[in-house]
């Protein structure tokens, strides 16, 4: 997809497309660090636990 719009010369779209796509990366990349931070932690008050 990336490669057709710079194919055919829409490198705004192209832009778009790879800074939208960039930032999902990252968005997915910081809540799997999330993730493993507190399994790490022992910290259980995420899932309910003691109040």
């Amino acid at each position: 997809m990336l490669i057709d719009l710079l194919v055919k010369g829409e490198r705004m779209e192209a832009s778009q497309f790879l800074r939208q796509h960039l930032n999902t990366a990252r968005i997915t990349k910081i809540g799997k660090d999330d993730e493993r931070s507190r399994g790490a932690s022992g910290d259980d008050s995420t899932l309910g636990g003691r109040h």
